[in-house]
């Protein structure tokens, strides 16, 4: 059970809560620049990256749960760019939880929190309200793909905007880690933790690890992006540094899907009722329109009439002058 609490103190550890600066995955190479990471603030004027992700389309990122938990207005910098300084943010409209998600590991001394404190369905989408990159594309990995990228033991690239915290390294750039498919590591209490075929582990060096704000950071394997970092080994050297594990992102494909459908249907609808409304207007301005011509055709007025020393006046719809009269 130790071994348990230490792995989930490392995943929450992850998500930068308590942290005052960001900066990147402990070794590794800088991803300044490089449009497949995002970081995650606060405030437009944060220089702290509490989490990392990474765009799949032009207004959708992928990311951890638990970054979003108590955090639903976080804003995203512009992808691959330092977090301090000039960037630009984007606004979230919406934040996709797998349904049931939940977790609470706060107190891991509790043993009740023990049992609430889990990696399965450690994902969320991310819905923007404006394009962060126009014309965004990247293909997602297969459950196929991920099968083979396990069974070959693939090179894997993972990017984050982590905490250096054994060096203090607090210039806030993102890097990027050359890793591998790793194998599955032995678990106490696995019943808590999301069958096999659900993760990705990978594996770490004394060099090179995942740190504090890397939770959410994207893992690619050749030009498909493939999962999400949901907990590391911790950050810098370390006399255990057999990897981490992260989240394949094909498995939660149909939350977007229905997303994308009830979108779809609120459209509709609102079109439907702005449709309505405009025919109802419409209608509207044409029954006053009508009136007033029919109000203009029954009004009467009045004309003169004369006929030599004779003044007659003629009030009616359509006044006329008697026989032998002409309108004055």
């Amino acid at each position: 059970m130790r071994r348990w609490g230490i792995i989930f103190l490392l995943v929450y550890a992850l998500s930068a809560a308590s942290m005052t600066h960001a900066s990147a995955i402990y070794g590794g190479a800088s991803a300044l620049g490089d449009a497949r990471v995002v970081g995650f603030v606060e405030s437009r004027n944060s220089n702290t990256t509490l989490c990392s992700g990474a765009l799949i389309s032009s207004r959708v990122a992928v990311s951890v749960a638990h970054c979003f938990l108590n955090r639903r207005n976080l804003l995203a910098i512009s992808p691959g760019a330092k977090a301090s300084g000039e960037r630009e943010v984007f606004t979230i409209r919406e934040v996709i939880f797998v349904p049931g998600y939940f977790t609470n590991c706060g107190d891991l001394s509790n043993p009740e929190n023990v049992h609430k404190c889990t990696l399965k369905d450690d994902f969320v989408f991310v819905l923007f309200h404006n394009d962060v990159i126009p014309n965004y594309e990247v293909p997602i990995a297969t459950k196929g793909d991920v099968e083979g990228i396990k069974n070959q033991q693939k090179p894997l690239v993972l990017f984050g905007y982590g905490f250096t915290s054994s060096l203090r390294d607090l210039t806030g750039y993102p890097k990027k880690l050359n890793s591998k498919a790793g194998i599955p590591l032995i678990w106490t209490d696995r019943h808590l933790l999301p069958p096999e075929e659900k993760v990705l582990m990978f594996t770490e060096e004394l060099k090179n690890s995942v740190c504090t704000g890397d939770s959410g950071g994207p893992v690619y394997s050749e030009d498909k992006i493939v999962s999400v970092i949901n907990t590391g080994n911790g950050c810098g050297p370390t006399e255990v540094a057999n990897g981490g594990m992260s989240t394949p992102i094909y498995q939660y494909l149909y939350l977007l899907e229905e997303a994308e459908a009830r979108a779809a249907t609120e459209l509709k609808a609102k079109q439907e009722a702005e449709a309505r409304a405009a025919a109802e207007q419409k209608a509207k301005q044409e029954a006053e329109a009508a009136a007033l011509a029919a109000a203009a055709k029954s009004k009467k007025t009045t004309i003169t009439c004369v006929k030599g020393k004779f003044t007659e006046r003629v009030t009616a719809v359509k006044p006329k002058c008697p026989k032998g009269y002409k309108k004055k």
